[in-house]
């Protein structure tokens, strides 16, 4: 029951982050922060109740979001981290590796190659990451082949640092006419 509700909450998360990760990183932060804890509810802890596993994903992003807000500096590496996470496991997922007693370390051998990225290269690495994250998120929710799937991660992780890079907003601004003067 939870399962498609949690595919189009992927969705709509991949998609904030697709274009937006860059400017509302806060947001980005907390949305990673709501899905990492609804998965590791899901996936590690014996919960029954579904208002339990929400209230769990729900505290964990609303974590991430204030850290997000009043400690930059440490949510631009807890975030790399948290997206560095993320796609590691994504690609295990991706290659079919049976590595289940590995995957925390993958986690965490991922998170921290992510946090050293985005520290060295906060805007580029913020836009790229969050590009990858989001189109990684929604490509997985939808059901089609490997090659289809990889196909629309690819459209979109581009799509994704084209937008928040500004490049398909065409420039709006009107040039000066030679008669008005400045004041």
């Amino acid at each position: 029951m939870a399962e498609p509700f949690l595919s189009i909450i992927t969705i709509l998360v991949g998609i904030v982050l697709l274009v937006a990760g860059r400017k509302l990183f806060w947001l980005a932060i907390g949305a990673l922060g709501f899905l990492i804890g609804l998965s590791l509810a899901l996936n590690y802890l014996a919960v029954d109740s579904a208002v339990v596993l929400w209230l769990i994903a729900f505290i964990a992003g609303v974590v991430g979001a204030v850290v997000a807000i009043f400690l930059q500096q440490v949510a631009v590496v807890v975030g790399g981290f948290l997206m560095g996470g993320y796609l590691s496991l994504w690609l295990i997922a991706l290659f079919n590796l049976n590595l289940t007693q590995w995957e925390w370390m993958v986690f965490i051998i991922g998170g921290i190659i992510g946090a050293i990225i985005v520290s060295m290269l906060f805007e580029y690495a913020l836009i790229g990451l969050s590009s990858l994250v989001g189109a990684t998120m929604i490509s997985q929710s939808v059901n089609l082949s490997p090659q289809i799937t990889t196909v629309i991660l690819i459209v979109l992780f581009v799509l994704g640092l084209v937008v928040q890079m500004g490049g398909w907003i065409p420039s709006t601004s009107r040039p000066r006419s030679s008669g008005q003067s400045k004041r």
